[in-house]
């Protein structure tokens, strides 16, 4: 998913990010940021665009991105190059064990990565040992993909022979309360932290039917599901008919497809 990532994925976790930003505590020169299970490096780049829009000298401090995706990093090296980020640096690190000392980070983001863990706790865990007391942690998590009741509705009509597909995504916790729950199981709790959080809502955009169904059929795994080219003509098709008649998703006066996504922030503080 790599290649394709930023295209269907990026704009769709800005605002969210951006919403975070908002109300975080100021970077300073003392800061020092992760970026977990960083992908292409999404909150990464969004806090260079923040500082910028900010209009203030952005301070040089640190930010250390990491993920278990030696492809992800690969495109998050591009973007470090590309931008002439001086102060990022790229570690292949399992969220889950992070090689980090204790009470290293400022400011802790783990977007849309968590659930993705075999044991989501165990990554919450590794969030409050790195963090520094003080220190403030930012895990978010979908509870709702618009696109999904179609993709349900579409392997029915398309090909009602298989089994029904595709399964729930891996890791998605569509409970408001499984953020708070994990952050707490990680140590953010009584006397050692405090956690907080928000529902936010963004959508998922493309000029075309074609692009957003190639980025599900990819994330998906339809082709290693037993599914044709074929059958993926056929699939586009339904899904022109199915993805509109989830509530939240619409076509803009402009063409653009927005499909509905719903994310819980939660905000951890570490006493």
């Amino acid at each position: 998913m790599a290649p394709i990532y930023d295209t269907s994925n990026k704009e769709l976790m800005k605002p969210v990010v951006k919403h975070i930003l908002q109300t975080v505590s100021p970077f300073t020169s003392e800061s020092v940021v992760h970026d977990n299970a960083c992908g292409t490096a999404v909150v990464t780049e969004s806090i260079f665009e923040h500082l910028t829009q900010l209009k203030s000298p952005i301070p040089s401090f640190p930010i250390h991105c990491t993920d278990l995706s030696p492809a992800m990093l690969e495109k998050t090296s591009e973007k470090i190059a590309h931008h002439a980020w001086k102060n990022v640096t790229t570690q292949v690190m399992d969220a889950g064990r992070l090689s980090f000392p204790d009470n290293t980070f400022t400011h802790s983001f783990t977007n849309f990565g968590i659930f993705f863990l075999p044991d989501p706790p165990a990554g919450t865990r590794e969030i409050f040992r790195t963090l520094k007391p003080g220190g403030v942690a930012y895990v978010t998590a979908w509870i709702h993909f618009g696109h999904m009741p179609a993709l349900r509705e579409v392997t029915k009509i398309v090909r009602p022979d298989l089994a029904p597909y595709p399964p729930p995504i891996v890791g998605n916790y569509e409970e408001e309360g499984a953020i708070q729950r994990v952050l707490e199981e990680g140590g953010f709790t009584g006397q050692a932290g405090t956690v907080t959080v928000e529902k936010f809502t963004s959508y998922q955009k493309g000029r075309c039917l074609e692009d957003l169904g190639e980025f599900w059929w990819t994330m998906h795994g339809f082709s290693k599901a037993g599914w044709t080219s074929n059958d993926k003509t056929r699939w586009i098709q339904a899904l022109s008919e199915e993805l509109f008649k989830v509530p939240g998703n619409f076509r803009d006066e402009k063409g653009v497809i927005h499909v509905q996504r719903i994310a819980m922030i939660g905000k951890a503080i570490k006493s």
